[in-house]
């Protein structure tokens, strides 16, 4: 689970939150609204961080870098989605 109070959609299995998501339930159509609603949430934290009173490496840094990683599983589980789907169709193809 996120340390701070992000959204997490069951609705769209791409984010699915810490552990490694049903890949075979992740379509298409989640990409684009789960990239749009993650960028959103960060958009969020940073905002909320950027307030942080004082300054520290706790509560500036350690966010920041938790957002770093949950936008990368996210864009890794995305690829994988995309990449899935044009094997699929390439292999139907053949």
């Amino acid at each position: 689970m996120c340390s701070y109070n992000c959204r997490m959609n069951t609705a769209n299995p791409l984010l699915a939150g810490h552990t490694l998501p049903a890949f075979d339930a992740i379509r298409p159509e989640h990409v684009e609204a789960g990239i749009r609603e993650l960028l959103e949430d960060s958009r969020e934290r940073v905002r909320q961080i950027e307030q942080a009173e004082p300054a520290t490496f706790q509560s500036v840094v350690e966010p920041l870098e938790e957002l770093g990683h949950r936008l990368s599983r996210t864009r890794e589980r995305a690829l994988q989605t995309i990449t899935d789907k044009i094997y699929k169709e390439i292999k139907d193809i053949s």
